[in-house]
């Protein structure tokens, strides 16, 4: 990177600046009750349909199981953040002669935290492997130490 680059970057402030990390625009809704045994796209079609009055569907997610192929009892619809009053509002409304239960389902912060906790414990440790050798025999030993 050229030197006059750099102290530019070196030289930036964020405050009051729109290079802040915003909140999300997007809510996300779980609903539970359609017709798990339908084609996935049909109960796609069916959500948006059913959800159109709600403002601008951002994106519907129907997801599969992966052991057995069928649908899971869940979907995730994607809203505009000041359309999701209206799309939880529908929450024991009738799709399909079946009643819908609509929650919201937010985006947490650090969402991604409970994944990296086990990879910062695992760091606290480290593995030692030890070659035994005896006269008729080769061992190799793995053992987990704590960092200190």
């Amino acid at each position: 990177m050229h030197e006059s680059t750099i102290e530019c970057v070196e030289g930036l402030e964020l405050n009051g600046c729109d290079a802040e990390i915003r909140e999300s625009r997007i809510s996300r809704i779980a609903v539970e009750g359609y017709d798990t045994s339908l084609p996935r796209e049909d109960v796609d079609d069916a959500l948006r349909e059913h959800f159109a009055s709600c403002g601008n569907i951002i994106h519907v997610h129907v997801p599969i199981d992966e052991n057995s192929g069928t649908l899971c009892r869940y979907a995730l619809i994607y809203v505009n953040k000041e359309d999701e009053e209206k799309a939880l509002r529908l929450d024991g409304s009738d799709m399909g002669e079946r009643i819908l239960q609509i929650q919201s389902y937010p985006f947490h912060e650090n969402h991604l935290e409970n994944f990296f906790d086990p990879m910062k414990e695992a760091k606290a440790y480290r593995i030692q492997h030890t070659i035994l050798v005896t006269c008729d025999d080769i061992s190799f030993v793995s053992m987990l130490s704590r960092r200190s």
